[in-house]
């Protein structure tokens, strides 16, 4: 993203990513730049002494300072992108933040599986991101993938 919301919401995403989870650090995230229309970062898991171990995932990241704490946060992330997500081969999430408040616990993300058809236009508040239990439930979520030997991505988090 370009403008200065959305600048926001990747500096707060990248916060999340980068505090420890139970006493360590387990994710990496690295910024895609604005080349990169679909995704914001890819996000490496981490191992002990902060090794890089191989499984990751990609993330685009959707900001706003307007939302009603009562529904679902509105995005727009149309099937092309969706198609991009869905041949990546990865994981993929898209996660929305209201930047509005004074912490970055306000936000919620959901995966694209690779069964997704069309575009996306809502990430509903059932997966909180600023949540200890659930990033550790993505981490493992991810490493489980990369260890089968799966070729399409199901995920918890729709």
């Amino acid at each position: 993203m370009s403008d200065p919301i959305g600048r926001r919401g990747e500096a707060a995403i990248s916060t999340i990513l980068g505090r420890p989870v139970d006493g360590k650090v387990i994710f990496d995230a690295k910024y895609l730049g604005a080349k990169n229309e679909t995704f914001d970062f890819s996000v490496s898991l981490l191992g002990e002494k902060d090794r890089d171990l191989g499984p990751f995932f990609l993330l685009q990241v959707k900001a706003t300072m307007v939302s009603n704490p009562s529904k679902s946060f509105n995005v727009g992330f149309n099937e092309g992108h969706v198609d991009k997500s869905r041949k990546s081969k990865v994981p993929t999430y898209i996660v929305a933040i209201d930047v509005s408040k004074k912490t970055v616990e306000d936000a919620y993300f959901l995966a694209i599986e690779h069964s997704h058809e069309g575009g996306i236009w809502a990430v509903p508040r059932l997966h909180n991101f600023g949540c200890d239990e659930t990033l550790l439930m993505l981490y493992n979520e991810v490493n489980d993938y990369f260890a089968s030997e799966l070729s399409s991505f199901s995920s918890q988090f729709v």
